[in-house]
């Protein structure tokens, strides 16, 4: 790896010692880093003509293309702050979005520009930038020192509440990161990232980071269809990352992927153990790996072998720690991690930030166990999150949602396990008249597509304790489906 300073705009310093390696690839196009530098100093130019300057929030809902790489750049020029929201959101939540990370301006592209929000929105227009020289000097850049410190992202993430946290990272902490992986993986300028996940997810985002700070190429798909993923092999990727859906349907078709893949960091929800030793058969070069928005991606990693394929491995590096708060009489409890590159805090909401990190301690919210060896093991996810073809669904949130449906009595979200999804998002539901179609047309105005249950179940009551808490294997048992 090409060790940088880190005391000087990435963009900058891999531009000095890269500038005719190639920093994006796609189909129709690839850009130096001579040019990719020069791109983003027209897009700074063209977000500061909008008005965007120093410290502001800039939220991006963005196509998967590769100007959302140059974007983020150019934001960082200015001083300002990316904060990447999911585009699979209605308005309603992106709006809540903006209010919650006190974001000051909105920039989207095309397939965005009917969507209505609460702060000013700049429509990406790719023309009206191209025309923008970057060598006109009657719109300056005052771009402010690089300050490693720095907030450098806000990021949203479903947690085990019905409303998204904002997490908080610095340069420094996506430079840990990236460090912490080059060490375990020999990164090289030489690699080709795939960028194969969403980028308002960190899995996805720190693609673009571990190729920034490597001096890597990064390989943009035409999107993240599956078919688009398939065709953009053709460029000889050297890392990519999935969720299990994309793998289970590698397996299904028994792809071949390219010789040149050295890792696919497998990730973002439970790996069925079936996964795993089926992507082991095929030998395709699979990593489990473990992490969070919270912890900036990945802080264990695992390349399975028979012996120890269920485990999600052990941390990336030394400065990475584990601690089990134990149950009372078991090995296991909830999972606590310490590492150099977590968050710095929850956006505005010191109470939350205080009850998730406890000593330096981030408290996972999942639970598991480490064996004699070192190796990790998780049992459960959080419990009141659904994980369904990577999204992460906060079953309360849908819940909410179902509940304000005057026909529906009561109402219990659940996760369900599919070949396909991972997991799908199911409901049981007491109602009167009312059908399955009614439901979904209605949640269409309250929730994402992905957040909408595709599975319903219509019952007299449910079972619950003396608390009020539903009683979830009653329930499974009353609709005849396996209880974990």
């Amino acid at each position: 790896m090409k060790i940088i300073s880190n005391t000087n705009h990435w963009f900058i310093e891999q531009c000095k010692s890269f500038s005719d390696r190639y920093a994006i690839i796609t189909n129709e196009e690839n850009l130096t880093y001579d040019e990719f530098k020069n791109k983003i100093i027209s897009y700074s130019k063209f977000l500061i003509k909008n008005g965007v300057k120093e410290n502001d929030h800039v939220g991006i809902l963005f196509s998967h293309r590769y100007e959302f790489y140059i974007l983020i750049n150019s934001i960082w020029l200015i001083g300002a702050i990316p904060i990447p929201l999911n585009t699979k959101n209605n308005s309603d939540e992106i709006n809540y979005q903006i209010q919650k990370a006190d974001i000051d301006f909105i920039i989207a592209d095309d397939n965005f520009s009917n969507m209505i929000f609460t702060k000013p929105k700049i429509i990406f227009s790719k023309n009206e930038i191209d025309e923008i020289n970057f060598n006109n000097d009657i719109i300056k850049i005052n771009n402010p020192s690089f300050e490693p410190s720095k907030t450098a992202l806000i990021l949203f993430t479903s947690g085990s509440t019905s409303k998204p946290k904002a997490v908080v990272h610095s340069f420094i902490n996506l430079f840990n990161h990236v460090s912490s992986v080059e060490k375990e993986f020999k990164l090289s300028p030489d690699d080709k990232w795939l960028a194969s996940l969403p980028f308002y997810h960190i899995g996805g985002f720190m693609i673009l980071i571990r190729a920034m700070l490597t001096g890597a190429s990064v390989i943009f798909p035409k999107s993240l269809k599956h078919e688009d993923i398939k065709e953009s092999m053709k460029h000889s990727p050297t890392f990519s990352s999935f969720v299990s859906t994309t793998m289970k349907r590698f397996i299904e078709e028994n792809y071949t992927l390219p010789k040149t893949l050295r890792y696919i960091f497998l990730g973002g929800g439970p790996i069925e153990n079936d996964l795993t030793l089926k992507c082991m058969s095929k030998n395709y070069p699979i990593v489990k790996v473990y992490g969070s928005t919270e912890t900036c991606s990945m802080v264990t990693a695992l390349i399975p072998t028979k012996i120890n394929y269920d485990s999600v491995g052990k941390p990336i590096d030394a400065s990475t720690f584990f601690k089990i708060n134990k149950y009372e009489e078991k090995n296991f409890g909830e999972i606590l991690v310490k590492s150099n590159s977590l968050l710095i805090e929850y956006y505005n909401d010191e109470k939350y930030t205080s009850e998730k990190i406890i000593n330096g301690f981030y408290k996972t919210g999942d639970i598991g166990f480490m064996d004699e060896n070192g190796y990790l093991f998780i049992m459960n996810r959080r419990e009141d999150i659904i994980i369904s073809g990577g999204e992460n669904v906060s079953r309360i949130e849908v819940e909410n949602a179902l509940s304000k449906i005057p026909q529906i009595k009561d109402v219990y979200v659940f996760g369900l396990q599919d070949e396909t999804w991972g997991q799908i998002v199911t409901a049981a539901i007491v109602g009167d008249n009312i059908s399955q179609d009614e439901i979904k047309s209605k949640l269409k105005e309250k929730l994402a597509a992905y957040k909408i249950p595709k599975k319903y179940f219509f019952v007299d009551k449910l079972p619950k304790n003396e608390l009020g808490k539903v009683l979830k294997n009653e329930l499974l048992k009353k609709l005849n489906l396996s209880v974990d």
